[in-house]
């Protein structure tokens, strides 16, 4: 797993968990502020929740809160994207959630006290616009995402919950009011569960089998002893002291099926068996041809 893939699946892990609390904590902060706005918890109002919690006299931590939250999910996004296979759906996908990430960040231009329009700002319009931007990128994404991983030996059990996340999140979003959380918590849940799936972690790491339905906790020793081992085993061959060259297929079309009933996609097999010119002192060059094949 690469820089670029550790990094998304550590931002799509603590992204949720970070703005949740400053949402949580905020709220309970500011709640009389908020009330004094006319925003109700339970109820629809012209008040917006959560972005009038930058109204509030700790506003500038949720300005804070929509950069870093916006950030998360554009590194969240290339990880992403460089993990899956080089499909249509997964490059649509992947766009589509860097621009949710741009969206999330023009978030922290402060919104206006109430959503009227005849009392609108400069910075308030510029707020609804890419309020507006999120959810004609965020949804959309979920939906191509899902199609990518159903592409995906290693991803599909993500493609139905992906769906159904998008189905039910998607009128929450329209909706004020009580409704408003569900939606919250179906994306930090979906974007959590995507981020341990893109640590990299086989089936048998994370607890369970390729195929049935048994479980078990795993053991970080042992499954760290288990890639050391994997690791190790190059170390024993003997250099033949000339020139190889070895060309991967790492097209799209690699990242589908297994290899021999295993949780390998072809793509994921062929890597593995490169490793073994992967030792120290040895030079190694790399390239991706244009058809997307890796020599």
């Amino acid at each position: 797993m690469n820089h670029v893939t550790k990094l998304a699946a550590l931002a799509g892990t603590i992204g949720p968990l970070l703005f949740g609390s400053v949402l949580l904590v905020l709220t309970v902060v500011e709640y009389d502020f908020m009330r004094s706005l006319g925003w109700e918890p339970l109820s629809a109002t012209t008040v917006v929740w959560p972005s009038g919690l930058a109204l509030g006299p700790y506003g500038r931590v949720m300005t804070v809160a929509f950069l870093v939250n916006g950030l998360l999910v554009g590194v969240f996004a290339l990880g992403l994207g460089q993990t899956l296979p080089r499909t249509t759906a997964a490059r649509l996908a992947t766009t589509l959630l860097l621009l949710a990430g741009l969206a999330m960040l023009g978030l922290a231009f402060t919104t206006d006290l109430t959503n009227q329009a005849d009392r609108a700002t400069w910075h308030g319009t510029i707020h609804d616009v890419f309020f507006a931007v999120l959810g004609f990128t965020l949804f959309p994404s979920m939906l191509a995402f899902g199609w990518a991983f159903r592409q995906s030996s290693g991803w599909r059990g993500l493609s139905t919950y992906t769906w159904l996340t998008a189905a039910l999140a998607v009128p929450t979003f329209a909706l004020k009011g009580a409704a408003f959380y569900p939606f919250l918590v179906e994306v930090f849940v979906w974007t959590a569960k995507v981020a341990s799936r893109l640590k990299g972690d086989g089936p048998a790491a994370q607890g369970k089998g390729e195929k049935g339905s048994l479980t078990w906790k795993p053991v970080p020793k042992i499954v760290e002893a288990l890639d050391s081992a994997f690791y190790a085993t190059f170390e024993n061959v003997e250099p033949c002291g000339k020139p190889v060259l070895l060309a991967l297929d790492v097209s799209g079309s690699m990242g589908g099926g297994s290899v021999a009933g295993s949780c390998l996609t072809p793509r994921e097999a062929s890597a593995a068996m490169a490793l073994v010119r992967r030792q120290p002192k040895r030079n190694t060059t790399s390239w991706l041809s244009r058809t997307g094949s890796c020599l």
